[in-house]
């Protein structure tokens, strides 16, 4: 899987920065490769991506950095709710 990174520090306007990662996963598509977006602060900025397509993305709106072994102790025992 080819991933193509799409970087936060273009430009300071929200519109413009949308603009410039809806271009550059077009590009990413257009090569067959996978879109991850950074910075990811807010719900606005989740939607945008969602609808754009980016397929990967981080940020603290996702969730904060931590240490591996807190997020495989917290993760790695979850029960899924079967109904």
């Amino acid at each position: 899987m080819a991933l193509f990174y799409i970087f936060h520090s273009i430009t300071s306007s929200f519109y413009a920065k949308f603009s410039f990662a809806k271009s550059i996963h077009t590009l990413a598509a257009g090569l067959s490769m996978q879109s991850v977006a950074e910075f990811i602060e807010d719900e606005k900025t989740l939607i945008f991506l969602r609808e754009t397509g980016i397929e990967f993305g981080q940020g603290f709106f996702l969730g904060k950095p931590e240490p591996v072994n807190a997020w495989l102790i917290r993760n790695l025992y979850q029960v899924t709710p079967l109904s």
